[in-house]
């Protein structure tokens, strides 16, 4: 098994609701990601399922947390729901959130902004080992993969 890791940097702005008036306030999540087994990852992708892994990092998100670890995962379905979706949980002063994020719309011909906007939600959860239960959301984001990016992140590419 060969697998690979890269490194993916997203950074935008969020605004807590409930907060008036709202406010953007900057966002950036910093990304590693990568299947364990790339032969196996790409057959699901190609044969038009979900294609999932992990990813780790960290999460900076004003007027709540500035590099705070994080994991969770990565799923592309390119070819089903024609998504990328982040999905990762944090603490902050020991409170839960789960942020999920999704490219949406991709087609071939829109790759350019399909797979540079992020639009995401933040939410204060509860979970244990089981299951993840919603308390309430907290903000909404939209984050992009910005072209100046491109060269880190296609240098870090490893394999594993």
């Amino acid at each position: 098994m060969t697998g690979f890791k890269i490194n993916e940097v997203m950074q935008g702005y969020h605004y807590f609701l409930g907060e008036e008036p709202r406010i953007k306030k900057p966002m950036r999540f910093d990304a590693q990601w990568g299947p364990e087994d790339t032969k196996y990852w790409m057959s699901c992708l190609l044969l038009g399922g979900p294609a999932r892994c992990g990813l780790k990092g960290t999460v900076t998100i004003e007027g709540l947390c500035d590099k705070e670890p994080i994991a969770g995962s990565i799923c592309l379905d390119y070819f089903g729901m024609g998504t990328i979706t982040y999905s990762f949980i944090f603490s902050v002063n020991g409170i839960d959130y789960l942020y999920t994020g999704e490219k949406v719309n991709i087609k071939p011909w829109n790759l350019l902004t399909s797979h540079t906007t992020c639009f995401g939600t933040l939410e204060q959860v509860e979970y244990d080992e089981l299951e993840i239960r919603n308390v309430e959301l907290i903000s909404r984001s939209v984050t992009f993969f910005k072209a100046k990016t491109v060269p880190g992140f296609l240098g870090s590419f490893r394999l594993t």
